[in-house]
């Protein structure tokens, strides 16, 4: 097999480096939030990077606001009026994630190439990606040509999630998973993002609006 023409393959139905819109989404917030339930949301990642969603209740009332434009990161909540501000690259650390964490969840290939610590078991291919801060283990399903898990594992701070992906769905020329779930190992927090309906391309500008509620660090 040709690896370097499948990796390829593979980061061609990538969804986050040109950008996308979620116009329709459901967040099952199953534990570990302070604001568990059933949400309807919607996003956009643009092709700089920067990132926006909106989580809103069964009234249409926007329950959770996310920002993240360049380094800077929000999450505004309205209810309590308070706002919780920080740096992305703070945040990774502090939480133990990869630099890029906010294209990752989305199931798309990172820029890897296929080494000799990886392998094909069956219709799988399993990549490692290790260093001093973080193990990665991705898991490609070749029928779907995406990324359907990753495992991820923070050295200094012990600390272990995994991505599952499932229900790939086309939109125009790429493909993502309509269904993702995230868990971190050992503690109580689950999260499922359902997406219902995904426009690939987005280069509209994301403003970092902060209100003046009650700031908070993350």
């Amino acid at each position: 097999m040709d690896m370097k023409t499948i990796m390829t393959s593979i980061r061609s139905y990538n969804i986050t480096d040109d950008g996308f819109i979620i116009k329709k989404g459901k967040i099952d917030l199953i534990e570990g939030t302070p604001v568990e339930g059933e949400y309807g949301f919607t996003a956009k990642l643009n092709n700089q990077g920067d990132f926006y969603a909106s989580v809103k209740g069964p009234l249409g009332i926007e329950v959770l606001k996310i920002l993240a434009v360049g380094n800077d990161v929000c999450g505004i909540i309205k209810l309590t009026r308070t706002v919780y501000v920080g740096k992305k690259d703070d945040l990774m650390q502090k939480y133990g994630l990869p630099e890029d964490f906010f294209t990752a969840i989305f199931g798309d290939m990172p820029d890897f190439n296929f080494q000799n610590t990886d392998s094909i078991a069956g219709n799988m291919l399993i990549l490692h990606k290790d260093n001093d801060k973080l193990e990665r283990l991705i898991t490609v399903c070749l029928d779907e040509m995406k990324v359907c898990s990753e495992e991820i594992y923070s050295v200094k701070e012990k600390k272990e999630f995994s991505l599952a992906f499932s229900n790939f769905t086309f939109a125009e020329d790429r493909k993502y998973a309509s269904e993702i779930e995230l868990k971190q190992k050992g503690e109580d927090f689950h999260v499922k993002l359902y997406i219902e309906t995904l426009v690939p391309g987005c280069s509209e500008k994301i403003e970092l609006n902060v209100p003046s509620y009650k700031s908070e660090s993350l």
